[in-house]
């Protein structure tokens, strides 16, 4: 008996990897994006996320030492009058 190679199905290349998965018709006939469209929608969802972060820094300052209070690690100013 001899040993042989394995012969390569038609569902898999020589190198033995699955061959790729069929694409939908859907998926094909659609076309890339244009930059102009795509920076249509980018540039305001990053501003939006940097007027958000933006905020909540300048809440987070303004409202500190009420936080570091409630986090239990910053000390609590009382004026007497």
């Amino acid at each position: 008996m001899s040993a042989s190679a394995p012969q390569p199905t038609p569902d898999k290349d020589p190198t033995g990897a699955d061959a790729p998965a069929k694409t939908s018709k859907r998926r094909r006939n659609k076309k890339p994006w244009s930059n102009k469209k795509f920076l249509a929608v980018w540039i305001p969802v990053v501003a939006i996320i940097a007027v958000v972060a933006i905020g909540a820094n300048v809440a987070i300052g303004y409202w500190r030492t009420a936080i570091e209070s409630y986090m239990g690690t910053g000390t609590y100013f009382h004026r007497q009058h």
